[in-house]
């Protein structure tokens, strides 16, 4: 999705898409219990990448 929003002509639209990108990530994150791996899946460059 952030992806696509890096591709978004409207600018309005291309925020709202990363925003939702971000919350997602954040759910995810919020989902995993084991502070090493929800770290590790922060870190990572594709997730670390929308939180940008």
């Amino acid at each position: 999705m952030a992806g696509l929003a890096e591709l978004e002509p409207d600018h309005e639209r291309s925020l709202a898409l990363k925003a939702e990108a971000r919350a997602i990530v954040q759910s995810i994150a919020n989902a995993i219990s084991r502070p090493d791996l929800r770290h590790a899946f922060l870190q990572s460059s594709e997730v670390s990448a929308v939180l940008i």
